[in-house]
């Protein structure tokens, strides 16, 4: 009886992802309108956050966000340029 072995070679990746891409929704805004299908997408989505959050939250819950991507790309600015 013959045993032989099968080896699968699959294509490296690299360790550590690139901080920036071109593809990136937080650093290329018009990246996101690209990647969105249509325009019935962004109003489902804005109903299912509008039922989940109700409608007087959905403002603050918005500020919030951006926020917090605001503050993202800051300190990925900083990284990316120390000075």
């Amino acid at each position: 009886m013959e045993i032989s072995s099968i080896t699968l070679s699959l294509p490296k990746t690299p360790r550590f992802l690139p901080v920036s891409s071109s593809n990136s929704i937080f650093f290329n805004s018009s990246a996101f309108f690209k990647k969105t299908k249509s325009l019935p997408e962004l109003v489902v989505i804005a109903g299912v956050a509008a039922l989940v959050f109700g409608p007087k939250k959905l403002p603050e819950v918005g500020k919030s966000i951006g926020k917090t991507v605001k503050s993202f790309q800051q300190f990925v600015d900083l990284m990316l340029d120390p000075k």
